[in-house]
């Protein structure tokens, strides 16, 4: 059965005073907390063993969902990012398993590389205005470049990554050698691309609505963006 680990632990620095009282994930886009989607999305996919990893206002998020379903971290600040939240989750990470960010508000549709089997990567095609990892490769094989790159034939990853269980022994080997060798600011998408030659890795081009809500700006696109069906 397919497990999910929900990464939430960030501060939310660029949403300014908004993000010091609520935590990203739990901020609403037209009244529906961006939590609440996540897990629409997995369940609707049949997945239904999740952990959420928490650090900033966690508290709130274990009240959303409940405590039991919720792995605390200590350590969330500049220092310590996406990779060491993970980590802290390691021993979640076997079998099938799929890592959402916890910022990501998307359409079911981006959750279903649930049903494929293999290591799959949720992502849309590369657009002039994205930033952050551009992945490219073969559409059909694998993804073989996580880079800094602004070339539109890629793609953007959605924040939703699915490992076998193979991908999940192998990803929880990584990070803990990146972890415990001192590299916490490291995110895990930086640590797949240390080891695309290692990972048959493919891209899932899931063709729904989603975005990535970094700040309010992002806030207000999303309002936009999902007015009409939320």
């Amino acid at each position: 059965m397919t497990k999910a680990i929900i990464l939430a632990a960030g501060m939310g620095s660029r949403l300014g005073e908004v993000g010091k009282i609520v935590p990203k994930t739990l901020l609403p886009v037209c009244g529906r907390p961006i939590l609440a989607q996540i897990l629409t999305g997995l369940y609707r996919n049949g997945i239904y063993d999740v952990v959420v990893v928490v650090g900033h206002q966690g508290f709130q998020i274990a009240e959303y969902v409940g405590e039991e379903n919720c792995l605390f971290v200590d350590k969330y600040n500049g220092c310590y990012n996406n990779v060491y939240s993970l980590y802290s989750a390691r021993d979640f990470l076997s079998g099938d398993c799929i890592i959402v960010e916890g910022d990501i508000f998307a359409q079911s549709s981006a959750f279903e590389l649930s049903k494929e089997r293999g290591n799959l990567w949720s992502v849309d095609k590369w657009k002039s205005w994205f930033d952050g990892s551009h992945l490219s490769g073969s559409p059909i094989r694998k993804i073989e470049r996580v880079e800094q790159s602004k070339d539109l034939f890629g793609w953007k990853s959605c924040g939703i990554v699915k490992f076998d269980a193979s991908g999940s022994e192998k990803m929880k080997k990584w990070i803990t050698e990146e972890v415990e060798s001192g590299n916490t600011g490291l995110f895990y998408d930086q640590v797949l691309a240390k080891h695309l030659t290692e990972l048959n890795l493919r891209p899932f081009l899931h063709g729904g609505r989603w975005i990535e809500i970094d700040n309010l700006n992002d806030l207000a696109l999303a309002q936009e963006m999902f007015r009409s069906e939320l």
